[in-house]
This record gives C-alpha cells, sequence and structure tokens, in this order.
C-alpha cells in the first residue's frame, strides 16, 4: 500500500475580514505533489482546520498509508484521545462542528491514518500558510454553508 503524507492547515488574513480564512492542505506520495487551497468567507478557525483535513482526504482517491501533520492540537487529541469517537458514539448533536467531527470520523474508518500535531512553523506547514497567503485573493471562495445557515 502506498504511503501518503497529508499537510493540513489554515491561515487567516486580517487585512480583509469579509473573505478571512483559507484553508490549506499538501498531499505528497512517491515523490508527487498536490497542494489544496480554497478560503471562505465565513466560519471557524477550528472549523478550517477541520475542513482542510477533511478536504485532503478527500482528494485521496484511493487505500493508502496516511499520516495527516495539522498544526490543530485540537484534532489531534480529539483523535488521539478518543474524544470523536465518544462524540459520535453519544450522538453529541450540540458538539461543535458535530457535521465535520462525523465526515471525519467516516474517514478514519475508511483509511489507515495517524495523526500527528506538527508546529505551525513546521517546514510544510508553514511553506503552506506563506504560499496561501501570497496569494490569498486569487484563492476560489467557497461556502461554508452549515456554519453560514446557522448564524442566521
Amino acid at each position: 500500500m502506498k504511503k501518503v503524507e497529508i499537510f493540513s492547515t489554515f491561515c487567516e488574513n486580517t487585512e480583509n475580514y469579509k473573505n478571512r480564512i483559507a484553508i490549506a492542505s499538501r498531499l505528497l506520495c512517491e515523490g508527487k505533489q498536490k497542494d489544496i487551497l480554497c478560503r471562505y468567507r465565513q466560519t471557524t478557525p477550528e472549523r478550517a482546520g477541520m475542513i482542510s483535513v477533511i478536504k485532503a482526504l478527500k482528494a485521496l482517491g484511493r487505500k493508502a498509508d496516511i499520516t495527516v501533520y495539522t498544526d490543530s492540537k485540537f484534532i489531534v487529541d480529539a483523535i488521539k484521545k478518543d474524544w470523536m469517537y465518544d462524540w459520535i458514539e453519544k450522538n453529541d448533536k450540540k458538539r461543535a462542528n458535530f457535521d465535520l467531527w462525523k465526515v471525519i470520523y467516516k474517514l478514519t474508518e475508511e483509511y489507515k491514518i495517524e495523526f500527528e500535531w506538527a508546529k505551525p512553523s513546521y517546514g510544510n506547514i508553514a511553506d503552506l500558510k506563506a504560499a496561501a497567503l501570497d496569494i490569498f485573493d486569487d484563492i476560489p471562495i467557497k461556502k461554508d454553508t452549515v456554519y453560514e445557515n446557522s448564524e442566521a
């Protein structure tokens, strides 16, 4: 089975609050690299980190041994300390971002995934943040429908 490394993060452009959060993921497999960048007009940093992981995993399209490096300690802890599994088992719909936790849970059932925390200044994570900020205004804008509808 192929080994894939995923680096996942988000960044905020504080100068342009309206379209403020970009997600960035990098997939590395057998010397090949694929970057995924998009920004959200309204979402939270926590949701952005989760969406970044989800988009990267969904982009794989095939089975692999996967290591996800993210600068979100909360995502890593929620999975490694079994919090996510408890929330899903209890169907804890009041849990913040439960819609995204359900998606991550399904993906962890589908793929063999190891989650690791990486400092925001770590190589690929720092590169992704810099790349996203460099082209921030050119990154396509998406809508976090669940979040925006909950704000109404």
